[in-house]
């Protein structure tokens, strides 16, 4: 079956239900994030390498001062 909308605002009915109004502290803020319910395992716990350094792979330095970099 398909649906046509009616065309004007004469043709529609008037609504003679129940008014909801939503309690005000019940809602959310809209800048904060709804919480997560995911439980979190040891696959979640991050992996603490040491860093190494991009040009000769060493751990333990930087760019700025790497001994086999001139």
């Amino acid at each position: 079956m398909s649906f046509h909308p009616l065309q004007n605002e004469e043709y529609w009915y008037t609504y003679n239900g129940p008014n909801f109004i939503p309690d005000p502290h019940m809602r959310r803020k809209i800048s904060e994030r709804p919480t997560t319910i995911r439980i979190h395992n040891e696959m979640d716990e991050p992996i603490n390498k040491p860093k190494k350094y991009y040009y000769c792979r060493n751990e333990g330095h930087n760019r700025s001062n790497c001994p086999h970099r001139q």
